[in-house]
């Protein structure tokens, strides 16, 4: 037994055969089976270890299925760790992993978790999405559809990009699409939340407070910042309307003749002139002579001459030898012929 014959004598059967006594050739082992070389019955073929990712059963090898692995020589698959999958005939616990997740979790090593409130996940993430910065979305959103902009709090306003505040002079109440402006004159700061935290402005100089807002002060009067009423100018002076302090009010312009002083308008003195707006009165030119309150210099003029003189363009010139004139002459008279 083990042996077969030949031509040449007794051969010893190859592995995985096998012979009886007498046998004129070696049987093979059953499919699957194996046996040493020289074996001398069926009993003598046996199934090999199976390898890794397969088991041992009656019939033989068989592979493992999917979620189990195994290594070499095993006589059962072992399953993957809760959660995990793998597929047939996986060789090793490291061929184990989790499946991915659906839309809403994500991966983490102790296997799918669920995206929390204001983030979401597509199928398969790896990590969760936070929504775009105002927006909101429930644990578990699937896409960033499910993210939206929560209501707005009073003294905001909705906006294609979310809440923003309310400007100036306007508020809103809670979840507010636009703001309110507050009424005419009135002013509230950013952020209001409400139409009682408008109000009137203190007035700025020039105005003053009414019930209705601020009003300009009248012509010859002047205010403050801040004020309820106006002041009038002092005696004579007068100010344009809404003049903000006593500074803007000034004595109106000089008429000709009469000139600009601290206590207001004074009346030029004889033999001196003044145009209208003047500050200071203008002496007539040398020995030229004018009326009080004279307004040119064309009303400045050369008193008459005393005798012995007459006039000319530059004032009174003293007559010469052998002539002689009386009083306001224009010409000096020669003497008789013969006289000196």
């Amino acid at each position: 037994a083990g042996d077969y014959m030949t031509e040449g004598g007794c051969e010893e059967c190859d592995a995985d055969s096998y012979s009886g006594d007498g046998d004129d050739s070696c049987t093979a082992c059953p499919d699957d089976m194996v046996s040493p070389a020289g074996s001398g019955s069926a009993d003598d073929c046996y199934y090999a270890p199976c390898f890794a990712g397969d088991y041992m059963t009656s019939d033989g090898c068989e592979e493992c299925g999917e979620d189990t692995y195994s290594g070499d020589a095993a006589d059962s698959c072992t399953a993957c760790d809760e959660g995990k999958i793998s597929p047939a005939g996986s060789t090793a616990g490291d061929q184990c992993y989790y499946a991915p997740c659906s839309a809403g979790d994500y991966m983490t090593e102790a296997g799918c978790e669920e995206c929390g409130a204001n983030s979401y996940s597509e199928d398969g993430a790896i990590g969760c999405t936070a929504c775009d910065e105002g927006k909101i979305s429930s644990a578990g959103s699937t896409g960033v559809d499910q993210c939206y902009y929560a209501p707005c709090s009073a003294g905001d306003y909705m906006t294609g990009d979310g809440c923003e505040e309310c400007e100036e002079n306007t508020y809103s109440g809670d979840g507010a699409d636009a703001c309110t402006s507050c009424g005419e004159g009135k002013i509230s700061p950013v952020g209001s939340d409400n139409e009682d935290q408008c109000y009137y402005a203190p007035c700025s100089a020039g105005n003053f407070m009414q019930e209705d807002g601020c009003q300009e002060c009248g012509e010859n009067m002047y205010s403050g910042d801040g004020a309820d009423a106006c002041i009038s100018c002092d005696g004579l002076k007068i100010a344009p309307a809404g003049s903000g302090s006593a500074d803007d009010c000034y004595y109106a312009d000089c008429d000709a003749g009469s000139y600009m002083t601290d206590a207001g308008c004074v009346v030029c003195a004889e033999n001196s002139v003044a145009e209208a707006g003047s500050d200071t009165c203008t002496p007539c030119d040398e020995g030229k002579v004018s009326t009080a309150g004279a307004a040119t210099a064309d009303e400045c003029y050369y008193a008459d001459c005393s005798a012995g003189n007459y006039m000319t363009d530059a004032g009174c010139e003293e007559c010469g030898e052998d002539t002689y004139s009386g009083a306001g002459a224009d010409s000096c008279s020669a003497c008789d012929e013969g006289k000196i």
